[in-house]
């Protein structure tokens, strides 16, 4: 921890900033969005659960958690309540994140998928890449669940995991009333033009987006709000801040 005891680049006074990228400079970004959860999940659920997670890494691992963002590169696109963006803008934005993170004089930037899925991962693994080719910071780019063993009842999309997770994150972003599993229609929006979304992603990415896009009906784990309690949503928040402190020390191992 810095001297001032402060994590969240958006409360830095500038000098108090710069003392703390020189004691431990590691950046955090937490990749969220803004999407359908079902009834039961806030649609930011993702984005606070992203910043949660980043939240305890530095308090584990040191550095600077930046505000989580909500550009995200699509998933669950058509269905209500998502804003998403194309692959082709998410990897922009984040080499161009990167480079200002560069400039204020971090060495390792850790972009942690609070939103995950192939199109997501792709677009920020991208930029990663890229950025790297030509520049000195290191980038690495972390999806927490795929750190942790998550048992297969709990996991999934707006599953038991992601909501024990959000409960834990802000309380208020869950209301496991409105949870109904007989609810299996999707509420999409129809006649979307899949094209703009599918900008810059993979033949992969594209497939993936067209399944999301096409389906029509979901299913729910019936035991969901059995599941979930502030007591498994904060083991599994614990054990994906964990992981994520215990990459950044690994990289910043290589580093130092």
């Amino acid at each position: 921890m810095n001297e001032s005891g402060k994590i969240r680049y958006e409360l830095f006074f500038p000098s108090e900033l710069n003392r703390a990228i020189t004691h431990r400079p590691v950046a955090y970004i937490p990749a969220g969005s803004l999407e359908w959860h079902g009834e039961h999940l806030a649609l930011g659920s993702d984005y606070l659960r992203g910043h949660e997670i980043c939240l305890r890494a530095a308090r584990l691992a040191g550095g600077i958690v930046l505000p989580p963002i909500y550009v995200a590169a699509a998933g669950f696109s058509a269905y209500h309540g998502s804003i998403v963006f194309s692959a082709r803008l998410v990897t922009d934005f984040a080499l161009e994140l990167l480079r200002e993170l560069e400039k204020i004089g971090f060495s390792l930037a850790v972009i942690v998928l609070g939103h995950g899925g192939l199109v997501q991962q792709e677009a920020f693994e991208k930029a990663a890449d890229i950025y790297q080719q030509g520049n000195q910071m290191r980038v690495i780019v972390v999806a927490p669940e795929s750190l942790v063993e998550i048992p297969a009842e709990a996991g999934g999309h707006a599953g038991p995991h992601e909501t024990a997770q959000a409960l834990v994150a802000a309380a208020e972003a869950v209301d496991l009333s409105r949870f109904d599993p007989t609810a299996t229609t999707l509420p999409r929006y129809e006649h979307l033009d899949r094209e703009p979304y599918k900008q810059g992603t993979s033949s992969a990415g594209s497939d993936d987006i067209d399944r999301h896009m096409s389906a029509t009906q979901w299913t729910w784990e019936q035991k969901l709000p059995e599941l979930v309690s502030p007591e498994s949503g904060e083991k599994w928040m614990s054990e994906a801040a964990e992981a994520v402190a215990g990459r950044v020390n690994e990289e910043m191992s290589r580093l130092e």
